[in-house]
């Protein structure tokens, strides 16, 4: 597929209206507020949006991202996965692990486990400061209190999103 001009998209951020701007001669709109690129790191982190280079490995569906009822519609067309999305979804199955937020006051490292009891729950994918994005397993309860690399966490559900695909 070429793409000869930019495609511009919506990314919904908490706090903030923020543009996606691909492309081969990628020109920001005139009207667009531009930002530094660590707060907008800083953002998406903030508002639970996985970041397909570090929070969205080979190994993740999309029902773990907790983003599906946002960005698939079950009314358009065909796409590969469809099939493993739709018999998620419908059926009501809670994948293996999702995607939650973890804060501190303390910077937090991802790659780090997140520990209770000395047991690991997950691991932490993005952080940005005291903020966090991590794979935590089904069972685990939120809110709770847990470890990152001997910093105590505070491991909470994503923010509620509003429904974007129509």
């Amino acid at each position: 597929m070429s793409v000869d001009a930019p495609i511009v998209g919506a990314v919904p951020l908490v706090g903030i209206e923020a543009l996606d701007v691909v492309g081969p001669k990628v020109v920001v709109p005139p009207d667009a507020p531009v930002g530094e690129a660590a707060e907008l790191e800083r953002r998406r982190v903030e508002g639970g949006w996985p970041s397909m280079a570090f929070d969205i490995p080979d190994s993740t569906t999309p029902a773990m991202t907790g983003l599906v009822d946002i960005t698939v519609s079950f009314d358009k067309g065909c796409y590969t996965g469809q099939e493993l999305v739709a018999r998620t979804y419908h059926r009501g199955a809670a994948p293996t692990r999702r995607l939650v937020a973890v804060r501190s006051d303390d910077l937090i490292d991802a790659g780090a486990a997140v520990l209770t009891a000395g047991e690991s729950i997950g691991t932490v994918t993005s952080s940005h400061d005291g903020v966090g994005l991590a794979y935590v397993a089904r069972a685990v309860e939120t809110p709770l209190e847990a470890e990152v690399n001997d910093i105590v966490v505070r491991v909470s559900d994503l923010p509620s999103r509003v429904s974007a695909v129509g």
